[in-house]
């Protein structure tokens, strides 16, 4: 009885932050309601047989009924269900312990009957109660011993994380370094972000943060972690502040391959150390791009029924916002996004982009109304995300009919909506991914008189022109729009560029729009750029013919 009640008492996982236990509670909860009536039974049987009496049918009725509820604890989907609902990190083997705790009750039934029946072809006198100690101390030692072992075997089965001391976080680097002071190989790149003193990456099975100073490992999260059935989906970061934390993303496969991933799983880690802070269970989604803003964190259900916060420290839900709201007046899709210590959702209503600008922490909220192109106002339009930073954000708002399209850049601290002159080149996959810019977007380029491009800088909403310069952007082998171009101290450096022979270059672009050349790490492969704390990384994309075959992420110092 004591392992059912342990179990019970302990099926919550250390740090989840919402209920989704419900399944493991009713059934744990019956079967220790059960354990304790079975017990009192077999303990009242126990007690007759050393007093003496005939109890050798009732004891066999007993055994009968204790098995058939076993078998079931062993072989019912409802413990199945039970067990993935109390799976994940933090978890303990709580189904398990009920299920010993009912073997030992069957154990306990067999003895009974044993001694019923021994007692019943002899004439023997009552045991003295004092005689009764030491078999209830082997009983209590042999309880112990299962719940230890099962306990000790269900560790020995689960994923390994190593975490990580804290340290200082190095400084973001000023301007790009000439030495490759590291070298970090990759089979995907799609989850690389900066988090606390270096970056994570996706690989081998886990998460892993680096150093950015130096390129090695520091902590580890299996991805084996996450419940029974959940994939990862996306992994996002606040930042590469001390306090900062890593989140990812899992869903549950749907039934059928027709329909989308279900039941989302979010664990918030520690960006420092890799220590678990929280889990949320419940039907929330993390939206906006993979690197976040410090203390935002903006989610939605799985319905689609409301926008919410999360605290990324705690993982509780600050406050929620009904979408219904919106979707009375205007559109039912638009963009959630995060800005600096806001919330916004970006949707279409009519002639106008109408965006909801929400305070990340008391969910208050105002609202901005911007025109749309005069080809927008009649037919229905949709809004797609291209760039965040600060307070300041660019979308691509597109006709459902036809094949219109404009950019909008959209100031929510001075409440101004303008189109931004450009045909941006849209990379749909990085859209999807959570992997589009931050403060800087490449937004038109041309060939006439001679190459050029144009970079727009999110802080002053400018553009500024680089003569004598090409990119891969928008072709099939450009890299992700979120590391096609990064910020360095002042200069906008990309690693996407090459020159008349063909040949790859890293380029710095100073806002006046002068530009500087040499020779890329990457040599004859294109490249992505990213700064994080101690280094800026080149992430070289190692190509066999026309086929892609890993990557090479260089720390450059």
């Amino acid at each position: 009885m004591g392992l059912s009640v342990y179990g019970f008492v302990q099926r919550v996982p250390v740090g989840l932050v919402s209920d989704r236990l419900g399944s493991a509670t009713r059934v744990l909860g019956g079967s220790l309601g059960v354990v304790v009536v079975a017990a009192v039974v077999l303990s009242s049987g126990g007690v007759a047989v050393l007093t003496g009496r005939a109890v050798a049918k009732k004891a066999a009725w007993a055994l009968t009924i204790t098995a058939a509820i076993t078998s079931f604890m062993f072989l019912s989907s409802l413990l199945r269900q039970g067990a993935e609902a109390v799976s994940g990190p933090g978890a303990r083997p709580v189904v398990a312990l009920a299920q010993v705790s009912w073997l030992l009750l069957s154990v306990a039934a067999v003895l009974l009957v044993a001694g019923a029946v021994v007692a019943q072809e002899q004439t023997r006198r009552a045991v003295k109660w004092p005689a009764l100690l030491g078999f209830v101390a082997i009983g209590v030692v042999v309880a112990l011993v299962a719940g230890s072992g099962v306990v000790a075997l269900a560790q020995r089965g689960e994923p390994r994380a190593v975490t990580a001391a804290v340290i200082a976080v190095p400084e973001l680097p000023a301007a790009v370094g000439a030495d490759t002071a590291y070298t970090v190989a990759a089979e995907h790149v799609d989850w690389l972000v900066p988090a606390g003193p270096g970056f994570v990456l996706v690989g081998d099975g886990a998460l892993t943060a680096y150093n950015g100073a130096d390129g090695r490992q520091r902590w580890r999260f299996p991805l084996e972690s996450f419940p029974a059935g959940c994939s990862l989906t996306s992994i996002r970061s606040t930042g590469t502040s001390a306090d900062a934390v890593v989140i990812a993303q899992c869903h549950h496969e749907a039934a059928n391959l027709r329909e989308p991933r279900t039941d989302p799983f979010l664990v918030g880690l520690d960006a420092m150390t890799g220590q678990l802070l929280w889990t949320v269970g419940k039907d929330w989604s993390v939206r906006s791009r993979l690197l976040l803003p410090a203390d935002v964190v903006p989610v939605v259900d799985s319905e689609r029924n409301e926008l919410g916060s999360l605290d990324p420290r705690t993982g509780a839900v600050r406050w929620t916002w009904p979408f219904s709201e919106a979707d009375e007046k205007c559109s039912d899709t638009g963009y959630v996004g995060a800005l600096e210590g806001h919330v916004m959702y970006a949707v279409p209503c009519g002639p106008l982009l109408r965006v909801y600008v929400f305070d990340a922490v008391s969910g208050a909220h105002r609202v901005i109304d911007g025109p749309v192109p005069q080809e927008f106002s009649d037919g229905e339009w949709t809004v797609e995300p291209h760039a965040v930073d600060v307070s300041v954000a660019v979308v691509r708002i597109l006709q459902v009919v036809g094949n219109g399209s404009a950019v909008l850049s959209i100031d929510t601290a001075g409440g101004q909506v303008e189109v931004l002159p450009v045909k941006y080149l849209s990379n749909g996959d990085s859209v999807r991914a959570g992997q589009y810019p931050g403060p800087i977007l490449q937004t038109d380029r041309g060939s006439e008189p001679e190459p050029w491009l144009d970079l727009y800088r999110l802080s002053d909403r400018s553009t500024v022109r680089a003569v004598g310069l090409e990119t891969f952007s928008g072709g099939s082998y450009a890299p992700r729009t979120s590391v096609m171009w990064a910020e360095v101290g002042t200069a906008m450096v990309s690693a996407d560029a090459y020159d008349r022979e063909f040949t790859k270059l890293l380029v710095s672009v100073a806002r006046d729009g002068t530009v500087t050349r040499r020779p890329s790490p990457c040599g004859d492969d294109i490249g992505g750029v990213m700064a994080v704390p101690g280094a800026v990384l080149v992430v070289c994309q190692r190509a066999d013919g026309a086929r892609t075959v890993g990557y090479d992420i260089l720390g450059l110092r």
